[in-house]
C-alpha cells in the first residue's frame, strides 16, 4: 500500500511538471472585433477565443488585456482602471482539445485611432502552484469616426446672424444649364425669378441651374491653432472642426459633387491617400465617404506642415477646384495673405472659422461662416444607426 500511495505521488509530481513545462504549448489565444471602424458610443463586440491543442489540460489560465482609456468595458468586474489604460483579467480552466469563447461589450467615448496590443497570457501546472508568463502583441486597431455636424443648422454667413446656408450654393452653377423651376425660397437671387411660371402658378418661381460638368469641390482642414503650434493646441476647436469636415463631405456626396480632401495634421498608421498621406483626391460615393471619414477618425494633433505650406502644396496640385472650403479653428494673422492667395485659385472660397479675430483681414469677396452662438454643433445621432 505505501508502495502504491508512493508511485501515486511521485507520478502526481511527474504529471505536475509535464504540465508546466508544457502548459503554453499548442495554447492559442486571439481577440476578434465586430466591427474596425465605429461611430462614438456605438457597441461592438469583442470575442476572446483561447483554444488548447494538446492532449493535456491546462487547469489555471489568466488572461490579463490592456484598453485604452476611452472605452467602455461591458464586464465592470475584473477591471482595473490607471492613467495608462483599463486593464481586464480573466481566469479559466482549459481542457484537452477545448475551444472557449468569451463575448464582451465595448463602447467608446472618443473620437481616435486606438490600438490594441499588450496581452498578458499565464499558465500554470497541474496545482496551479507554479505560473508562467507569455506576454503576446496582438496588433489590433478600432478606428472611432467623429460625431457628424448639422451644418445648414449651426453655421450662418458672418456678419449676417439669420441668415441660412446650403452646400449646394457653395458650388458654382452653370447659367447655361437650366433645367426647369422650382419655388422662391427667397434665397435665390431675385434675377432668377421666371416670371412667366410664376404668374401662371400665382406663386413665385426660380430657375433651377444644372452644376457644370467639372465641378469639383476640396475640403482643406487646418489644425494649427497658435505659431509655433506645439506651444497651444486647441484640442476642443481642432475636434469641432474635424465634425465639420464630416458635415461639409456629406453634404456634398448627397449633393453627388465630387469632393476631396487635404489637412495638415497627421494622420496615425495610414500611409497613403493619394500622392500623400494628407491628401485625398476629389471623388463620390460610399467608399470615397468612407476613406474620408477614417481619414479623420486618424488625425491627432500633431502637424505635419504649417498652413502656410498646406496652400503652397495646393497650389501646386493640377486639378482644379470650382469650390475651396476652409476649415480652421480660427484664422492667425499670417493666413490672410494665403487665404487671398487661394481665392485667386478657385471660383468660389468657402471659409468657416470658429473665433472672429482677424476676419476683417480676410478679403470681402470670399463667404465666410461662423458657428450659430447658441448651438454647440455637434450632431449627435449616430447617423450609421439611422
Amino acid at each position: 500500500m505505501t508502495i502504491l500511495i508512493f508511485i501515486l505521488i511521485l507520478l502526481g509530481i511527474v504529471l505536475n511538471k509535464i504540465s508546466y513545462k508544457y502548459c503554453h504549448y499548442n495554447l492559442f489565444y486571439k481577440r476578434e472585433f465586430s466591427k474596425k471602424v465605429v461611430e462614438i458610443g456605438e457597441e461592438i463586440s469583442l470575442n476572446s477565443i483561447l483554444e488548447n491543442k494538446k492532449i493535456l489540460p491546462v487547469t489555471f489560465v489568466r488572461i490579463s488585456e490592456k484598453f485604452p482609456n476611452a472605452f467602455e468595458y461591458e464586464n465592470k468586474s475584473n477591471i482595473i482602471e490607471s492613467t495608462d489604460g483599463i486593464f481586464h483579467t480573466s481566469t479559466m480552466s482549459i481542457m484537452p482539445f477545448q475551444r472557449i469563447k468569451r463575448t464582451y461589450s465595448l463602447k467608446c467615448s472618443k473620437r481616435g485611432a486606438y490600438s490594441f496590443s499588450e496581452v498578458s497570457l499565464t499558465a500554470g501546472d497541474f496545482l496551479g502552484v507554479t505560473t508562467s508568463n507569455k506576454e503576446m502583441s496582438l496588433n489590433e486597431e478600432i478606428v472611432v469616426l467623429p460625431k457628424t455636424y448639422q451644418i445648414e443648422k449651426n453655421l450662418i454667413p458672418y456678419g449676417n446672424l439669420s441668415g441660412d446656408i446650403s452646400v449646394k450654393r457653395w458650388i458654382v452653377e452653370d447659367p447655361i444649364l437650366m433645367v426647369g423651376v422650382t419655388e422662391y425660397t427667397g434665397r435665390e437671387p431675385q434675377k432668377w425669378i421666371h416670371w412667366p411660371t410664376s404668374l401662371r402658378q400665382g406663386r413665385l418661381m426660380v430657375k433651377k441651374f444644372d452644376y457644370t460638368s467639372d465641378n469639383k469641390a476640396m475640403i482643406l482642414l487646418n489644425i494649427e491653432s497658435f505659431k509655433p503650434f506645439w506651444m497651444s493646441i486647441d484640442e476642443e476647436g481642432i475636434e469641432k472642426c474635424i465634425s465639420i469636415v464630416r458635415g461639409v463631405a456629406e453634404g456634398f456626396e448627397d449633393a453627388k459633387i465630387p469632393y476631396g480632401f487635404i489637412n495638415n495634421g497627421q494622420i496615425l498608421n495610414k500611409s497613403s491617400y493619394g500622392f500623400g498621406s494628407d491628401y485625398i483626391y476629389p471623388g463620390t460615393g460610399e467608399n470615397h465617404l468612407y476613406s474620408i471619414l477614417e481619414c479623420l477618425g486618424r488625425i491627432n494633433y500633431s502637424i505635419i506642415m504649417t498652413f502656410e505650406e498646406m496652400v503652397e502644396k495646393i497650389l501646386k496640385v493640377d486639378i482644379r477646384f470650382t469650390t475651396l472650403v476652409l476649415i480652421t479653428p480660427e484664422v492667425l494673422e499670417p493666413y490672410a495673405e494665403y487665404i487671398d492667395m487661394l481665392k485667386e485659385h478657385t471660383q468660389k472660397l468657402i471659409l468657416i472659422t470658429l473665433k472672429t479675430e482677424n476676419l476683417h483681414m480676410v478679403k470681402s469677396n470670399i463667404d465666410i461662416y461662423i458657428e450659430r452662438s447658441d448651438e454647440s454643433g455637434y450632431d449627435y445621432t449616430n447617423k450609421s444607426s439611422q
